[in-house]
């Protein structure tokens, strides 16, 4: 799959991979990464998406709780099935 992939694509997800980078175009990369995990105020952000993300996957997984409680009272295990 990797044999169609350019270089500058290789050496980005040698990169994401955690390799070092041997691209200039991927090691300035590196460099604005590194310049934005300074920014507090970034950083501030990106925590406060990641509790809400975290929040709402809580909230899915209650709510598919509550369903599959519903579905098997109701009898319909087909559809508990289903949705598992």
């Amino acid at each position: 799959m990797l044999d169609d992939a350019n270089d500058e694509l290789k050496a980005f997800l040698d990169y994401v991979a955690g390799r070092k980078p041997e691209d200039s175009y991927v090691e300035r990369l590196e460099e604005v990464v590194k310049e934005a995990k300074k920014n507090r105020e970034w950083r501030h952000e990106y925590m406060t998406l990641l509790m809400r993300d975290q929040e709402n996957v809580e909230k899915g997984e209650e709510m598919l709780a509550k369903l599959i409680m519903l579905l098997s009272k109701d009898g319909r295990s087909a559809d508990v099935v289903r949705v598992i």
